[in-house]
């Protein structure tokens, strides 16, 4: 017979997947970083992240809530899955990264287990830089989750990962040595956003 803390415990696990898997599916973004630690064998529910803990608590209130009433003539043209992906970004970084993204078309990530500094660039491949003391380039990471997203949500991905999930990231991502450091073309030519 099980013991009744265990039986406890697994309906806790059980419940809180089910959450999660709910949440996790009202957005594209959510849904990919899901399965993404779901393929790398996480477990979700010993291993907890703030962010899908979030995610969690807004899923136990919402079924209180009821749609939200919506008056025809007070609709707002709908805007591009890329300008919202770009928001979801903003929101997500911290006001000096939004201001280095803004500037430099990149902003840095402080790995959460290594300490490492990483610098995401707007571009969809071979775009993290895992830096030295110095700013230097060391190399180039290359992940991203599965689906079709944009950029923004990529970029968010990516951050995601390297805070919450660096050695699992960094575990199934492609490195590249062989560039000089900070040589990007189009570093050079960063343009303000």
């Amino acid at each position: 017979m099980a013991h009744p803390d265990t039986n406890t415990d697994q309906e806790n696990r059980r419940q809180y997947l089910a959450l999660l898997a709910a949440a996790c599916a009202r957005n594209a973004y959510d849904l990919s970083l899901f399965h993404w630690a779901e393929r790398l064998g996480l477990d979700l529910y010993a291993q907890r992240s703030t962010y899908f803990d979030g995610l969690v608590k807004a899923e136990r209130i919402r079924p209180g809530m009821g749609p939200p009433i919506e008056n025809a003539s007070a609709r707002q043209p709908q805007r591009s899955a890329n300008e919202r992906g770009t928001d979801l970004l903003m929101e997500n970084l911290r006001a000096s990264q939004r201001d280095q993204y803004r500037i430099q078309q990149n902003f840095d990530v402080i790995g959460g287990e290594s300490g490492r500094r990483y610098r995401i660039w707007r571009r969809l491949h071979q775009n993290i830089e895992e830096l030295d003391a110095a700013g230097r380039r060391i190399c180039i990471w290359c992940f991203q989750p599965s689906g079709a997203l944009v950029l923004g949500d990529v970029l968010l991905a990516q951050k995601n990962a390297l805070e919450l999930f660096e050695s699992d990231a960094i575990m199934i991502a492609n490195r590249y040595s062989d560039f000089a450091a900070n040589s990007w073309p189009d570093a050079a030519r960063a343009r303000p956003i």
